[in-house]
C-alpha cells in the first residue's frame, strides 16, 4: 500500500452546455467578461444580436424577455439597453438562452428568454471595483461599484457613465438594499 500526502484534482467548466430547455454559456473564460459591459458580452453569444443603440434581439426577433437571476427586473422594463450597456460583464457568472420557454414563463418572452445569472458573493465585509473601457468611435464606459455586507443585509451602490460618438453622456446611480 502507498500513502499519499495530497491529491489535487483540477477541473474546468466548459464554455457551453446544452440542456433540454436551455443553452448555458459559462462566460468566465471569455476575455470580454473581464473588462466589457454586458451588452458587449451578449454580442459574443450565438443567436443574440445587439444593435448600435444596445437593443437586444434573439434569433432576429426583438420580443425577448431579459431576466436577472431568473427574475424580472423593473430596471429592464424601463430601459434594458441602458442597463445592459452599464452593467459590468465581470459581475456575470453565466448566461442562459431559453429559445422555447415553458408555460412557467408565461408568454412574456415570445421569441425567447435571456437569463443573466450574476456571481454570488457570500462573504461578509465590504468590497468594491472600478473599471473602465474605451472603444472605437469615441466610445467609453466607466463603472464604480461598492458593496457592504454585515451579514443580515447587503447594501450595494453602483455608478456608471457611458459616452458614445453622438456626444451623448449617460450616467446612472443605483443603490440597492437586500
Amino acid at each position: 500500500s502507498v500513502n499519499l500526502d495530497e491529491v489535487i484534482v483540477t477541473g474546468q467548466k466548459t464554455f457551453f452546455n446544452n440542456s433540454v430547455d436551455r443553452k448555458v454559456y459559462n462566460i468566465g473564460q471569455d476575455i470580454m467578461s473581464k473588462s466589457g459591459s454586458t451588452s458587449e458580452l451578449l454580442q459574443s453569444i450565438p443567436s443574440v444580436e445587439v444593435d448600435i443603440d444596445g437593443n437586444v434581439s434573439l434569433r432576429g426577433s426583438s420580443g425577448v424577455l431579459i431576466l436577472i437571476n431568473g427574475k424580472t427586473s423593473p430596471l429592464m422594463a424601463k430601459s434594458s439597453a441602458t442597463v445592459l450597456q452599464q452593467m459590468p460583464a465581470s459581475s456575470i457568472e453565466r448566461i442562459e438562452i431559453i429559445t422555447n420557454p415553458s408555460a412557467k414563463y408565461k408568454p412574456d418572452g415570445a421569441s425567447g428568454i435571456i437569463n443573466i445569472v450574476l456571481k454570488k458573493n457570500i462573504g461578509m465585509g465590504s468590497n468594491g471595483s472600478v473599471s473602465a473601457s474605451v472603444g472605437n468611435d469615441s466610445r467609453a464606459n466607466g463603472n464604480a461599484r461598492f458593496s457592504y455586507n454585515p451579514a443580515e443585509f447587503t447594501l450595494f451602490g453602483n455608478y456608471s457613465i457611458r459616452a458614445d460618438n453622438r456626444n451623448r453622456i449617460n450616467t446612472e446611480t443605483r443603490t440597492q438594499m437586500d
